[in-house]
């Protein structure tokens, strides 16, 4: 996938915002790798795209710092799960260190007749705590086996596959899937 400009045009493509704030960078690791978050600014917009908050701008360097290591370590949780290889002790005992404490940043609250989480008005760390622990929670569930990495050149991004017969490979047609195409058309047999 290219560079698609500001991070108030980045398409949320991944079918959950953890995997949206995974997608935040294109082509990771590599030497053309492409980021869209480039400070406090950008991570309150996103914040206000992905999860729906009016979040004001609270998101302070701090955040933003945590936002970029909590966001790079789902990354390789993500591209462990999906390339099938064995995740790395330290960076599951980091995953539990975070997720444990955003349990102590909600409370138990009545919403309508039944029980829920809730957490108060939270600073953008506290919020990003709970997304990280959202998204853990969804390599957890009956979604894992439907989480996808893009094969796009230097995309690699995540995606949950909702496709009726769980065949989707690209991140979008419109960018990966049809630059693959036009490739494949183009390389002579």
């Amino acid at each position: 996938m290219s560079s698609r400009g500001k991070i108030a045009v980045l398409p949320l493509i991944g079918g959950h915002p953890g995997l949206d704030l995974v997608n935040t960078i294109e082509g990771a690791g590599e030497a053309g790798a492409i980021e869209h978050l480039h400070g406090p600014a950008d991570l309150n917009i996103w914040l206000g795209r992905a999860v729906g908050q009016d979040v004001g701008p609270d998101a302070d360097e701090a955040a933003f710092h945590s936002a970029l290591r909590m966001r790079d370590l789902l990354r390789r949780l993500l591209a462990q799960r999906t390339d099938g290889l064995r995740l790395s002790p330290g960076d599951l005992a980091e995953a539990a260190a975070i997720c444990k404490s955003s349990y102590g940043m909600r409370s138990l609250s009545v919403q309508g007749d039944r029980l829920d989480w809730s957490a108060p008005e939270a600073p953008a760390e506290a919020r990003l705590t709970h997304l990280f622990r959202d998204t853990v929670e969804l390599l957890t569930g009956p979604a894992d086996p439907l989480i996808r990495k893009c094969p796009g050149d230097i995309c690699g991004w995540f995606f949950i596959d909702t496709s009726r017969n769980r065949s989707r490979r690209w991140c979008t047609m419109e960018f990966c899937g049809n630059r693959a195409k036009v490739r494949r058309f183009r390389t002579p047999d």
